[in-house]
């Protein structure tokens, strides 16, 4: 945390020179997350065909995420973010993980935006590939992203490669999405992506080389407070290769109730970087072996806007392996969130 603290100072007070002299401005821009989490999860620990383990711990998550961003000119700009993650209490005590996880150069046309270098990356509604925003062990993604609108359509291509921090194999993908408005509650997407994982596991089954994957998404408004989103997802990976969410949401005043549903089969979607892989999507790792990443369930999630700035968050999960039953992932996560 003390490591986060001066490395914060000391980046904000480059910056402020930099800008000083280079005669253009910096805005910064961040969050800090602290949560607790409880974590009931009975799986086999991530070894192939290994013992079943149960996994029980409390503890407490710092997170905080300090972005900044400067002109160029008109056209140019360049980003960069620095990260923190930090856990204490049970059995989850670390030093932390402090690093500058995102960076780059964004450059602006008539008709196009283009972001170069390390960066948060979605398709769709992020079945397909969806990583890069959190701090420390998830995915980074580094390459080109470029938005567009044509006509009522606006359009998304990516490509580049993802090196996840906890060990996952480099990835590599290219895709893009495109969504339109049918009517002011109504909208639908497609996204498609090819990836190409640089390793060969036998055990390992998302390790094909040229995996295809598209999807089809869905947002509805019905009044002014409940909305349902979804999207279906297939890859060409022989097998259970279907995947999809169902998701609800009711606001009213300053809070709002989620629940969605995820049906994840085992060859359907990459484990570390799609929004509901059996990697990504639980807090703890009780879904996921080196065979097999196929899980259901539900997610249950309350919010609060306390201020313009704060807000509290409480998040249920109820999942499970599929076909295998006994590996299961129970978790409760509550927390604040304050953005500047």
């Amino acid at each position: 945390m003390k490591k986060f603290i001066v490395l914060s100072l000391v980046v904000c007070f480059v910056l402020a020179i930099a800008g000083t002299a280079l005669a253009f401005p910096i805005d910064f821009s961040g969050d800090f997350r602290l949560q607790a989490r409880s974590l009931n999860d009975v799986g086999d620990n991530g070894v192939f065909h290994g013992p079943v383990t149960t996994t029980k711990v409390s503890f407490w998550q710092f997170r905080a995420r300090l972005g900044f961003e400067g002109k160029v000119d008109d056209s140019t700009s360049f980003y960069g973010r620095l990260g923190v993650r930090n856990q204490w209490g049970g059995a989850s005590n670390t030093d932390g993980q402090t690093q500058l996880d995102q960076y780059g150069m964004k450059f602006k046309g008539d008709n196009w935006n283009v972001v170069l270098g390390r960066q948060a990356v979605n398709l769709g509604q992020g079945t397909i590939i969806s990583t890069g925003s959190d701090v420390g062990i998830d995915s980074k993604f580094d390459g080109i992203v470029a938005t567009t609108k044509t006509g009522a359509f606006a359009v998304t291509l990516i490509g580049g490669k993802t090196t996840n921090t906890g060990g996952a194999a480099p990835t590599e993908w290219y895709g893009f999405d495109a969504s339109v408005p049918v009517s002011d509650q109504f909208n639908v997407g497609f996204a498609y992506a090819r990836s190409k994982v640089n390793i060969s596991d036998p055990n390992f089954k998302w390790t094909l080389q040229g995996v295809n994957t598209w999807a089809l998404n869905a947002t509805v408004k019905t009044g002014s407070a409940l909305s349902f989103s979804g999207e279906y997802a297939k890859s060409n990976v022989p097998g259970p290769n279907h995947a999809y969410f169902l998701a609800g949401t009711y606001g009213w005043d300053k809070d709002s109730f989620t629940v969605q549903y995820n049906n994840v089969g085992t060859n359907a979607v990459d484990p570390s970087n799609s929004g509901i892989g059996a990697i990504a999507y639980p807090f703890g790792r009780g879904l996921w072996d080196n065979s097999d990443t196929a899980y259901k369930g539900f997610t249950y999630i309350f919010q609060h806007q306390m201020t313009k700035a704060a807000s509290f968050h409480i998040i249920y999960m109820d999942l499970k392996k599929t076909p295998e039953t006994f590996e299961t992932a129970k978790e409760v996560v509550g927390g604040v969130v304050w953005k500047f």
